[in-house]
Order: C-alpha cells, then structure tokens, then sequence
C-alpha cells in the first residue's frame, strides 16, 4: 500500500473513531487502535484496545498502552523508533550543535511522504539547488531592464507582462521566483503590505552593463520609501502611454535622464509622441507651497528646459483645478515682474487627472492653456488626451 494510502486510511480510521493517538508518561505519544480495525501494516507496536477500554481505570489503560495487549514486546527501544519516525529528537540522541543540528534532525526523521513533499515545497520556493539554469527570454530582459529605469516593479505590474496567464495560475510567481534565485531580480518585502517590490538583481545589473543599457554604476539595492508610491505611479502612466494607449514611441525615464544632463531639477520622464515632439512627465501625488510649484512651472515658460511641452499629472480632477488656479498664475506673475519683455509661454502647460486616466482613457480630458491676454479660468480649454498624437 502506497504513504498516500495509508494517510487516507488512517485518516478515516481517526475521523470513525477507530483510532486515536494517547500521551503516555516516559513514552510519548502512542498510537491505539480498537479491536478489530487495526490493519496489517499498522506499527507492530501499536496498542490494541477492546470495547471496555474506556471503561478502565486511568492506571489500567497505562498498563496496556505501555506493555500492549499481546505482552511486553513493547519497550522503550520502540518508543524511541516511533520518536524518531516522526521528526522529535529524545534525550540521549546524538545531533550536531548549531543551526546545522535542525537540518540533520529533520533530515534524518523524515519519512517518504514528508521527503517528497519538501522536494515539492523546494521547487515552489526555486531554490538553486532544483533549478539548474535559467533562459532568459526577451520579456524577461524587458522585466529586468524596467526594473532598472523605473526603480522597481511591483508584483501587479509584472504581472501586464503575461496577459495570457490564468488567475488562479502559480507560472508568475515561479518564473519570478527563479529570476530572484539567479540573481537577475532582487525581491523586497513592502512595509505595511502583504506584497513584494522587484529591484534589478546583481547578475541582472551585470548584464544589463555587458550589453550597454545601463551605467556600471548605478545598481539600487534598497527602495526610498518615501517615494514609493510616486515612484509607483510613474511606472502606471509609462505602461499606459507606451504599451496601452500607443502614444509614446519612446520613453526615457528620470534615471536614465541623469545620464545624460547635468542639472538637478530633472522631470520624472519624458516621451516621445506620434508626431516626433518630446513631452515632459511631471507626476505630482502631494501639494507643494505655492512659492515652491510657481518656480517649478516658471521653468517651463521660460524655455529653460528643451523640451516643447509638459503633462502634469494630479491625484484627481480637484487638484489639477487647484493647480491651475493658483501654481500656473503664480508663475505667469513672477515672470513678467522678473522679464517684463518676454511673455510667458503658458501653452506649453498641460494638466490632467490621474483619476480622469484610469477612468476614461484616451478619452480622459487634459486641461491646455488657449491664448489670451487676460489670466482668467475661461483659458484653460479641455480636449482628450488621444490627440497628444
């Protein structure tokens, strides 16, 4: 009879009470079975009890459990044989000291059934002992190579990359596994939240190098928390600009921004749209001062930066309102008291909800600036987002 079978029997055995486990005192714990129910391949050392068991003293059934119904052929050497087939180690057995003691003494103790099932637990978990190499394929390159420009990847957004993966299907959670065990991913718990966060891994990084797409020097190995869900939020509007919508041809995110400029204030990225303009990326989740925000737009009227346009991103159509009403004005005011002769070039502003996004799409109104003289509410015009193209 197979482990499997046996566990079934016993199993039902226990739920008809048939057969129950006892505690008994300077032997552990026994097996006992009524008369009649205990099959031929039970333990030969198995108590076997009749109907008037639970009719006896406390001292009787001692008697019986510790000498056994067919005579004393039960001793302590079985006791300690049954111990050690499931997994506890007595007083008097030899193990060695340290953390490697834990692992010898379940390895010894295990029985077939436990032993295939922590092989198959091994494999779950991707250990490098199961997997001996790995294929990198290019939607893995494209993982890790995001991992790297936008910081991490959490594991819903990984998740975009494998459309055609059922719900309930375990392949993401091992295919990730095994890029974190040779190193291509890091995985790291996210405080607070039953998830992990994926970094680019040292192997992964070292690749990444050898083929020219990112710096030697510029591996992260923890996450800033305090940007985290801004962080986050970034790599939602790359994804639904570049593979969603279509609106992005290219896309360079603010750490690959750095590598090529030199100043400090960069945006959070810019892409290129259908018609070949760039347009700068300006995700802004938390309200600043309103001396702080007027100089951050005041750099786009001015022509400071290269780039023709900028989409700010708000949390909700509220704030974009707030943002329009009080950052934009501020700018344009400061700037014609500080270049009287240079007119401010407010086209250049686009604003847009992230609420408004992930509600209606391309369809999702952006808020632009229409040429007047006059700084009033009725300049700002709306259109939808599809004809950034």
């Amino acid at each position: 009879m197979k482990d499997e079978e046996r566990m079934k029997w016993l199993n039902e055995s226990r739920r008809r009470g048939e057969m129950w486990e006892e505690k008994v005192e300077g032997l552990g714990t026994r097996t006992v079975w009524k008369e009649g129910c205990k099959p031929e391949w039970a333990w030969k050392n198995d108590v076997l009890v009749d109907d008037d068991w639970a009719e006896k003293s406390h001292e009787e059934q001692g008697k019986v459990a510790k000498v056994g119904k067919g005579g004393p052929e039960r001793s302590q050497e079985a006791g300690r044989a049954t111990e050690k087939a499931k997994g506890r180690a007595r007083v008097g057995d030899t193990v060695p000291n340290g953390l490697e003691a834990k692992e010898t003494t379940r390895a010894d103790f295990r029985t077939p059934v436990e032993k295939r099932q922590d092989e198959a637990t091994s494999r779950r978990k991707g250990g490098r002992a199961t997997w001996k190499r790995v294929e990198m394929s290019e939607r893995d390159w494209d993982l890790v190579r995001w991992s790297w420009e936008q910081k991490f990847l959490t594991f819903e957004q990984c998740k975009r990359w494998f459309p055609e993966l059922e719900p309930t299907s375990r392949y993401l959670h091992q295919r990730l596994q095994k890029l974190v065990a040779f190193q291509f991913l890091a995985r790291i718990t996210v405080p607070g939240e039953s998830r992990w966060a994926y970094i680019t891994g040292e192997l992964g990084h070292d690749r990444l190098v050898s083929r020219g797409t990112v710096p030697e020097a510029g591996r992260l190995t923890a996450i800033d928390w305090k940007t985290y869900d801004h962080d986050q939020v970034v790599a939602e509007m790359r994804w639904a600009l570049e593979r969603d919508w279509n609106l992005a041809k290219s896309w360079k995110s603010e750490r690959a921004l750095r590598r090529e400029l030199s100043r400090q204030d960069i945006p959070d990225a810019v892409f290129t749209r259908a018609s070949g303009k760039e347009v700068a990326l300006e995700v802004e989740l938390t309200r600043k001062n309103l001396r702080r925000a007027a100089v951050h737009v005041g750099r786009y009227l001015t022509g400071e930066v290269e780039w023709p346009r900028v989409l700010y991103v708000l949390p909700t159509i509220t704030e974009a309102a707030h943002f329009m009403s009080t950052a934009v004005p501020a700018a344009v005011h400061a700037l014609r008291k500080d270049k009287p002769g240079e007119g401010p070039r407010i086209y250049r502003i686009l604003v847009t909800a992230l609420d408004e996004l992930r509600k209606r799409g391309l369809d999702a109104r952006v808020w632009q600036w229409f040429k007047t003289s006059e700084l009033v509410e009725a300049a700002w015009q709306t259109s939808p987002l599809r004809q950034l193209q």
